[in-house]
């Protein structure tokens, strides 16, 4: 392929990721692995996405441009870390689950490395458009979700949640009426904040490269806001703020902050959970403080029992079901709402090894934009166990405005 034709493939792919990513259309398998005492835990149901398609084509054209540039990866001894990973998932409670979510992430890495090939190839206008286009139509639907409190298709129409069935449907109160939260085409209502949240955090940094992008980026903040508001998540909030925040800091003020990062990301991991536990005792009538406490302590207890390899990717919400006593949580079988001590719990101290690894190959704009997001980290799981979190992720990483230039320049 030419040069203009690799940018016209890999600027459609990416497109057609981005639009994608937020939706929860896709086909699963092997459902009678994923029954714990009679419940089907639908985190150990291995999927297969709408999105994995422009996933995979994306990667592809990654790799036809590595290797005619001569830049293939090459082997490294994070390599050998990764192997024993790999390992591990055969001896899982659940190694199809394990080997799935393994695949699924060593997808995501390809994702990213692709991404880092193909930055440069880029059409970043239509790229700023199509994030716009994104938050519009998934804003504008979960707005009709909560206006007449059903679904708009269904879920054959990109995964739309199911809003007439009662079980499992998330509720809110306004004014005292309770009413079921816009979920547009994710699985949570929480996943579309945080979806929200970073494209507009990516899209605000992009808007001052693109002519006219501010003002199309202050239109589409409104139905955007609105959603989120209307979502009730106070993380997605939070991390709004804290972007904002950073993303006004002077230039060299970022540049020391980012040099922190790390340390920064690691404390407020722990503070968070020492903050839930002391809520918690003091407020003991607040039902998601304390179930957010329970999961945490449940996470670590898996670790003690575990240290060195962990209970296995994936495994998290599937052995809160069969270990721990039954009850509300149980019901639920939820992940941790902590990514760290998911983390921990599931891939024990070489997993955290392999992502301080991953940490150091971070640039320094990565760094910050991995640290405003501390709310989602510490108070929700999507960004590690759902796909269109992982994505979502991914996306915020290598489409912010500095880390386009890092790495195009």
């Amino acid at each position: 392929m030419t040069a203009q034709r690799v940018k016209q493939v890999a600027t459609f792919l990416l497109c057609a990721l981005i639009f994608l990513a937020p939706t929860n259309l896709f086909m699963k398998g092997w459902e009678h692995t994923a029954s714990i005492n009679g419940l089907v835990i639908d985190y150990l149901l291995p999927k297969f996405y709408l999105s994995d398609i422009p996933i995979l084509g994306f990667i592809g054209v990654g790799i036809w441009q590595a290797r005619k540039n001569h830049r293939l990866l090459q082997p490294k001894w994070l390599g050998v870390i990764f192997g024993f990973l790999v390992l591990r998932q055969f001896t899982t409670f659940y190694p199809v689950a394990s080997l799935w979510f393994l695949v699924k992430l060593g997808e995501l890495g390809a994702l990213a490395w692709a991404l880092s090939q193909l930055v440069k190839n880029l059409n970043l206008n239509l790229v700023y458009l199509t994030l716009l286009l994104t938050i519009i139509f998934q804003s504008s639907l979960g707005l009709l979700q909560f206006v007449t409190q059903k679904s708009l298709m269904g879920y054959y129409f990109l995964g739309e949640a199911q809003l007439h069935q009662f079980s499992g449907i998330t509720r809110g109160v306004f004014a005292s009426v309770e009413k079921i939260l816009p979920y547009g085409t994710t699985a949570h209502p929480n996943l579309l904040a945080g979806t929200m949240v970073i494209y507009l955090l990516v899209t605000v940094n992009l808007a001052f490269k693109i002519k006219n992008g501010l003002k199309f980026w202050l239109i589409t903040a409104i139905p955007a806001l609105t959603v989120l508001l209307l979502t009730q998540s106070q993380a997605a909030w939070l991390t709004l703020g804290i972007g904002g925040i950073f993303f006004l800091l002077p230039k060299h003020l970022k540049s020391k902050l980012a040099a922190k990062a790390g340390i920064l990301l690691i404390l407020g991991l722990v503070m968070t959970v020492v903050t839930l536990t002391g809520l918690g005792h003091f407020w003991p009538e607040a039902w998601s403080w304390q179930r957010r406490v329970t999961l945490n302590h449940q996470a670590l207890k898996l670790f003690m029992q575990n240290p060195i390899w962990g209970t296995g990717l994936n495994t998290n919400a599937a052995l809160n079901e069969r270990i721990f006593a039954p009850g509300e949580i149980a019901r639920f079988a939820q992940p941790t709402h902590h990514v760290g001590l998911i983390w921990l719990s599931e891939m024990g101290l070489l997993g955290i090894i392999f992502a301080l690894s991953l940490w150091k190959k971070f640039s320094a704009y990565q760094k910050l934009f991995l640290l405003s997001l501390l709310p989602l980290l510490s108070l929700d799981h999507y960004l590690l166990t759902l796909q269109s979190g992982q994505l979502v992720l991914v996306i915020g990483l290598f489409l912010s405005l500095e880390s386009w230039h890092e790495r195009s320049g």
